[in-house]
């Protein structure tokens, strides 16, 4: 609800026009606070195969993307004010990373409202607006009496108002969701993201017939920690809502990470990639039991699967995905969320999904979906390494083909064309993937070599095609192509 929190007197001020005086009415307006879950948000940005919007920038059209891509420059038009807030939000957490503490470690770095109706809220400031109107009003008003002339000017600062506030509820959600994908390494931070303002006006009615003025100064804010509706809000998650909980969660997340990488083969991006998809799967399992009312927030953290968990707390497909991204950020390697209404084969209804898109060393990005790498195997699901592991989800292009779809139709783009919003967004949200998958005999696995001892082959998606007693005779007995012998990936010419 709207509160009025002051009034100032009207005063009379000289004037050096030929108008003898204005006079002046000053008061301050509490907004109400505005909430996005980026989970909920994201679900509600439902794939539609749209292509003629006017709305949307140019789709790609094979042109390699660069390797410093980032959600917040898929939308062209995003005020200045939320990109510097994307700007400085990211160098707050690499500050957080390397042991400063601000914000978004401890909230007293923010700045505290302790009134009566703000609540003990801390928060930063996101942008204040200024705008004077200038506006009319018909001739036979009388315009010696201000409370004649009120209606008019309380319309010129509610059509100011409500311009303001739709541009931020327009491109709040996706500026906060630019800022969570594009910084997966602030793992102690929720999805969900609170702004609230207020705004003082200066209402200038003069001692003239059919026109005013009005000066309008919006503070916005983004919120860290307070009361919303009712209930006790903080963008930490559990258990980091304390500036020594959220250090000590990068000290162990910085060692999770090192530890990780530790064994990682020098080698090519593709080898690189390999070992770090087999950590991933054979370290976690997918949190079969995943509620999202109950399940703790860990689950979506990538600190979930960096850590190698399973149970309650093991990581969904956003922990996995998100996880990747840090560890190949970590190295240099191009890596993007995706997100989307995904289904791995023709015949289930798609769910909700993130997966990641991955630069590799041809300049070509591809798909790489970490947690469908780790199916869920029933009761085998509890052991970390189950045994059906894969690699059936690793550097697919858009028409390859796994379980009956091509990867275009298990992974479809997460951003509508016609959601409401959207058609406010200038915007290319195309895929970032090549056509076809990564060609592994250029840049990844060398051909392979003669051997005297016997191999298992299978094709690449898993299907035993038998013992041979030597690498020759399997050589001599395949056609060329991609396989999976004694476990590893290998081509044969």
């Amino acid at each position: 609800m709207t509160r009025l929190i002051k009034l100032f007197a009207a005063a009379c001020l000289l004037s050096f026009s030929t108008i003898l005086w204005a006079q002046t009415v000053s008061e301050v307006v509490v907004r109400p606070t505005h909430t996005v879950d980026i989970r909920e948000f994201a679900k509600s940005l439902q794939w539609e195969p749209v292509m003629d919007s006017p709305s949307r920038s140019a789709v790609r059209m094979g042109t390699p993307a660069p390797d410093d891509i980032r959600w917040i420059d898929r939308i062209k038009n995003m005020p200045a004010y939320f990109v510097n807030f994307y700007n400085t939000y990211t160098t707050k957490v690499e500050e957080a990373l390397s042991g400063k503490t601000n914000y978004l470690v401890d909230h007293k770095s923010g700045t505290k409202q302790n009134t009566d109706f703000w609540e003990d809220y801390y928060f930063v400031p996101l942008t204040v607006w200024h705008k004077r109107v200038e506006y009319t009003f018909p001739v036979d008003v009388d315009y010696t009496d201000p409370n004649a002339k009120r209606e008019f000017a309380m319309q010129a600062v509610a059509d100011e108002v409500k311009k303001m506030e739709d541009e931020m509820d327009t491109f709040f959600p996706y500026a906060m969701m630019c800022m969570d994908y594009d910084n997966p390494q602030a793992f102690w931070l929720s999805n969900s993201y609170v702004w609230c303002g207020d705004y003082s006006y200066q209402w200038n009615y003069l001692r003239e017939k059919g026109r005013d003025y009005v000066d309008i100064k919006y503070n916005a804010y983004f919120v860290i920690k307070g009361t919303v509706d009712d209930k006790p809000y903080d963008f930490r998650i559990e258990p980091f809502r304390t500036a020594s909980a959220v250090k000590a969660g990068i000290t162990e997340y910085k060692a999770l990470v090192d530890n990780i990488l530790e064994d990682l083969p020098n080698s090519t991006r593709y080898v690189q990639l390999r070992y770090l998809n087999k950590w991933l799967t054979e370290h976690n399992s997918y949190a079969s039991n995943y509620d999202p009312q109950t399940s703790p927030a860990l689950v979506w953290s990538p600190i979930s699967a960096l850590r190698g968990t399973t149970g309650d707390s093991a990581p969904v497909c956003e922990g996995y995905a998100r996880a990747l991204k840090v560890l190949l950020d970590k190295i240099n390697i191009p890596c993007m969320l995706a997100i989307g209404d995904a289904k791995y084969n023709p015949y289930v209804t798609p769910e909700s999904h993130m997966w990641n898109e991955v630069k590799m060393n041809d300049g070509q990005w591809y798909g790489v979906d970490v947690t469908w790498n780790d199916p869920i195997t029933g009761a085998l699901n509890e052991l970390a390494k189950s045994g059906a592991e894969n690699e059936d989800w690793l550097l697919l292009g858009k028409n390859d083909v796994v379980e009956g779809l091509t990867f275009a139709q298990s992974h479809p783009n997460g951003l509508t064309y016609n959601q409401d919003k959207a058609v406010k967004w200038d915007y290319d949200i195309s895929s970032l993937i090549a056509d076809t998958g990564f060609d592994v005999s250029t840049y990844g696995v060398p051909q392979v070599a003669a051997s005297a001892s016997a191999v298992k082959v299978y094709s690449i998606v898993g299907v035993d095609l038998g013992t041979f007693e030597s690498m020759d005779q399997a050589i001599s007995s395949l056609e060329s192509g991609l396989y999976i012998i004694n476990g590893r990936k290998v081509v044969v010419k």
